[in-house]
């Protein structure tokens, strides 16, 4: 940058005395520094250069400058004397007429060369020089000209912005207050210029709306998915981004929003392009799970890394389906959900339902429940686990039967004679239930695949004792076990001695039936024993023993070969005697001749029927109680799962389940099925034979309630 006139003021008073005489690198540098400002300063004049300075100045350095004689030495070692000559001159002392030429006297051209000088390299400095000259001479308007443009070199643009509208600059102006963000400012821009309506009128009105302003979010998104092209990587559009993102998500707990407009805040964010992608994909998944649109919120989710939440395992649930979805609600630790899932799929019995149902209920500490669900999927640890957590201890009698039921159907035997040693002795309830659970053991072996190789000495011994000792000497046990049922338990557990004792008391039955099963056993029996004898190299008591087998053979006129070793199936039916007084109701009276007991068919093996009060006995199959209630002529069936209740009247031929009633329109017969309890049933209000059949789910046959 040149000037016409330039003054150098007092240099030569701040240069270094010892210029002349240098010593040491360091004064060198300092001597070039010094040296090279006065170059600079000096090479700016085109027309003047003055020179001001003190007497100590003079003799420091501008003496050197007026000595002829040392220029002409000088000139001596120059290469080319003449060009040098052309271009050098000593400087000569000032005159009154040198100070007049130092006054300037076009100060409006001064202030021009600052304000373009200052204009071209950004220059705040030399604007404000320029606006001092603009000052002096009155001019108000170019004075703030060079000051809005120092204020804007300077980033200052709020400011900068102001003095632009007040020159009436709109176009620079509005420049500054999107350079500056000046939001407010923005605002009053576009009221005063209505007609532009750009994207970034509506990111000016978005950033300077309130956090809680809805309808500026919604118009922002509106943008953002219409005007896309626009969306540039500024500063401003990233900061509207991140406050766009900010306003959402401090939405994200409000239940007023509808789907529609989730959908709506979930487009804009997909639609942006940001700095930190894996927030806004997550917050993007989020808007649109609020939206219903669980494959966009699975998608943005999972392209974000933010998969390890209830809400991401809950919609990939929802998009698969039941039962696939259940693994991930039981993933989102949706217990209570899976459980109503399955309750309302009608509780199917499938293992990939039942697997997360028993996890379900485990884990939310319904312990009776999961362990019947753990008995239908066979997994061993956890029947036992949640046994013991529902039994604290004290198991009643209903959950130790329907463990004593697994472990024999199951055929785990060690952890059945565990069950029996570990349970029995502490299990809770009336005297005359926790007997029924012996007879409810022998019952379950008399059924089994068990056979004495399953067993060692040891837990042979164990079963012989129990029949001994719990059942044969327990008085009237035959009310409780068919006959057939203690003989082929004894059969099973490998009891010889003892089976062929037992059969002895009934091969002279006067019941034919009873009379050819004991002596077919005892010949059964015998054989075995023969064969053992044998394998014992114990010849002289195996030909005994078949002798003997012999003769009682040919006295019962049976073939013995036609005798099979292996145990028939036996009954699975109980005793069929009048029921016995209730341990529980010892002040329990005959009833009146009036009302008969109802016949009851089909039970299943080992279903206990009681009669709980007058006119009234009870069963439970499975997960459903049921009363027969002769003397109201109903009967109650109740689900003990969900405490549903269904009412029979076979009187008035009708049938109540919950509120509603079904009565038989025209016929005497009337069916109905609960599929969320599992059974079904059909009423037969014949005026002779009423009766009631049911048909539960997971009984083989048909129970058949005659009511009398």
């Amino acid at each position: 940058m040149e000037f016409k006139r330039v003054i150098l003021y007092k240099f030569g008073e701040d240069c270094n005395h010892s210029v002349w005489n240098l010593k040491g690198l360091d004064q060198k540098v300092k001597v070039e520094y010094f040296f090279n400002k006065l170059y600079v300063a000096a090479s700016r004049a085109t027309d003047y250069l003055f020179v001001v300075d003190s007497e100590k100045g003079d003799r420091q350095l501008w003496q050197y400058a007026s000595d002829e004689a040392l220029l002409q030495a000088m000139l001596g070692h120059a290469r080319s004397k003449t060009r040098w000559e052309e271009n050098v001159r000593t400087i000569t002392p000032g005159t009154p007429a040198t100070a007049r030429q130092m006054r300037e006297d076009d100060p409006g051209a001064i202030a021009l060369e600052f304000e373009t000088k200052g204009l071209n390299a950004e220059n705040p400095g030399l604007l404000r020089r320029a606006k001092q000259f603009y000052s002096d001479m009155g001019d108000r308007a170019n004075a703030d000209f060079c000051e809005a443009w120092a204020l804007k070199f300077e980033g200052h643009f709020c400011e900068a912005g102001g003095y632009f509208l007040g020159l009436g600059d709109s176009d620079q102006a509005w420049d500054c207050f999107w350079q500056g963000m000046c939001w407010l400012e923005l605002v009053n821009w576009y009221n005063l210029h209505p007609q532009e309506q750009a994207a970034e009128r509506f990111l000016t009105l978005f950033m300077a709306a309130p956090p809680q302003d809805l309808d500026a979010l919604h118009q922002f998104a509106s943008v953002v998915l219409n005007q896309k092209q626009t969306i540039n990587t500024s500063e401003q559009w990233t900061q509207a981004r991140q406050e766009y993102a900010n306003r959402i998500e401090a939405f994200l707990n409000n239940p007023k929003f509808k789907p529609e407009q989730w959908q709506q805040f979930g487009e804009g964010l997909a639609a942006l392009e940001f700095a930190e992608p894996s927030r806004f994909y997550k917050l993007a998944g989020d808007c649109f799970y609020r939206a219903q649109n669980y494959e966009q919120a699975i998608y943005y989710w999972e392209a974000g890394d933010a998969m390890q939440t209830p809400e991401y395992f809950w919609a990939k649930a929802l998009g698969v389906g039941m039962p696939e979805g259940l693994e991930y609600l039981a993933q989102a630790g949706e217990c209570d959900r899976i459980i109503a899932e399955w309750q309302q799929a009608g509780k199917p019995r499938d293992r990939q339902w039942l697997t997360y149902v028993a996890f379900a209920l485990e884990t939310k500490k319904h312990y009776q429940q999961a362990f019947v669900i753990y008995v239908w999927l066979d997994e061993l640890v956890k029947v036992k686990a949640c046994f013991d957590a529902a039994s604290l201890n004290r198991p009643p009698i209903k959950l130790l039967k329907v463990l004593f039921q697994y472990l024999f159907r199951r055929k785990y035997w060690s952890e059945a004679i565990d069950a029996i040693e570990t349970y029995l002795p502490i299990v809770t309830g009336s005297e005359s239930r926790k007997l029924d659970l012996n007879f409810d053991i022998i019952y379950e072996i008399s059924g089994s695949d068990l056979s004495p190789h399953d067993l060692n000495n040891q837990q042979r011994q164990y079963y012989v004792e129990f029949i001994k000792t719990q059942i044969l000497a327990t008085p009237d046990w035959y009310q409780d076990l068919l006959i057939q049922q203690v003989g082929i338990a004894l059969e099973k557990v490998g009891a010889v001695t003892e089976t062929l004792s037992f059969y002895e008391q009934f091969v002279n039955c006067i019941d034919p039936e009873l009379r050819q099963f004991a002596r077919e056993r005892w010949i059964a029996t015998q054989k075995k024993q023969e064969q053992y004898a044998r394998n014992q190299n114990n010849l002289d008591k195996a030909r005994k023993i078949y002798s003997e087998l012999l003769k009682q053979s040919a006295s019962w006129a049976i073939v013995p070969d036609s005798v099979s070793l292996a145990p028939p199936l036996v009954s699975r039916e109980r005793p069929r005697l009048p029921l016995p007084k209730s341990a529980a109701a010892p002040t329990f009276q005959p009833q009146p001749p009036t009302v008969q007991e109802p016949v009851i068919q089909g039970l299943p093996r080992g279903t206990k029927v009681e009669r709980i009060e007058d006119g009234i006995i009870g069963f439970e199959v499975r997960h459903l109680a049921i009363k027969v209630m002769s003397s109201s002529k109903q009967v109650l069936i109740t689900d003990v799962l969900n405490s549903r209740d269904v009412r029979v009247d076979w009187e008035q031929c009708q049938v109540n389940i919950g509120e509603a009633t079904i009565d038989a329109m025209g016929s005497h017969q009337l069916s109905f099925a609960l599929f969320t309890s599992g059974y079904r049933g059909i009423l037969i209000c014949d005026k002779k034979t009423p009766r009631l059949e049911l048909d539960v789910q997971g009984c083989q046959s048909k129970i058949l309630i005659e009511l009398r």
